[in-house]
């Protein structure tokens, strides 16, 4: 079985990273032509793709180190970055979500008929529900899209006309050491009481590493919160390259929160 090793250590180099190095995101839902949005995906993920490598490097040269020669300190620091870059760029595309992401809301049921459909009674105060999600397809393939849809609703107290709803997805990639966080996207909506439809189209670019990943969509509404798990496969397209399952190990990064 695969160990975890020294996840404080590159957790700290990783927010050192992200702290030092992160250019803004324009706010989610902001205007983009296509080609404004594929400049700001290839900024975006070039900066995170080489924060990837050499937080791999300096991993793996903490644990040569460890081991107690240079030698090893110089063959680990580079097996640490090549293994760091194919790892970092599923941390480089889960930080650059929203530039990867289209998402439609719309209301499909108005007060009366989504509480009449659930036997909604206005003593139980706010209440949130998902109903149903689902990614499509899975497996999907590097450079492809994948469509999360969900159907949800929330309900509030007669006479609550107008009311601020957040739907938050995060991406988390499975690893030896647990799901750890790759990124999120959240927005706002200004929406009445009622049922709901959202679908989120994910680009999945040409360099992601195949593996296995989980989608969580959470809807939250004042202190009433729901939440969905979607398992999501990327399969690899030709055989792993010699030393390439060692992303895995690196992908062993400390969690850091995702939707709030």
């Amino acid at each position: 079985m695969k160990r975890c090793i020294f996840q404080p250590f590159i957790l700290l180099l990783l927010v050192s990273f992200a702290l030092s190095s992160c250019a803004p995101l324009p706010p989610p839902g902001t205007p983009m032509s296509p080609d404004d949005r594929k400049a700001a995906q290839a900024g975006c993920i070039a900066a995170h793709t080489a924060g990837g490598a050499l937080l791999g490097a300096l991993a793996g040269a903490a644990i040569g180190g460890i081991l107690g020669s240079w030698s090893a300190v110089g063959t680990a620091a580079a097996i640490g970055a090549a293994a760091g870059g194919v790892a970092g760029f599923a941390y480089a595309w889960g930080h650059c979500l929203s530039l990867y992401t289209e998402v439609e809301s719309v209301q499909i049921s108005d007060y009366s008929e989504t509480a009449e459909k659930v036997k909604y009674q206005p003593d139980q105060g706010a209440v949130v529900k998902i109903e149903k999600s689902n990614l499509n397809p899975s497996p999907v393939a590097p450079g492809e899209a994948v469509n999360f849809g969900a159907q949800y609703y929330v309900l509030a107290p007669e006479g609550a006309k107008e009311i601020k709803v957040t739907e938050c997805g995060t991406f988390f990639i499975k690893t030896p050491c647990g799901n750890k966080l790759l990124g999120s996207e959240s927005r706002e909506i200004t929406t009445e009481p009622g049922g709901r439809t959202t679908n989120h189209t994910f680009e999945i670019p040409d360099k992601m590493e195949p593996g296995q990943y989980v989608f969580v969509f959470e809807v939250s509404y004042q202190d009433q919160k729901a939440k969905s798990e979607d398992e999501l496969v990327i399969q690899m397209k030709q055989a792993y390259l010699p030393g390439s399952r060692d992303a895995a190990q690196v992908a062993c990064l400390g969690n850091l929160e995702g939707c709030h």
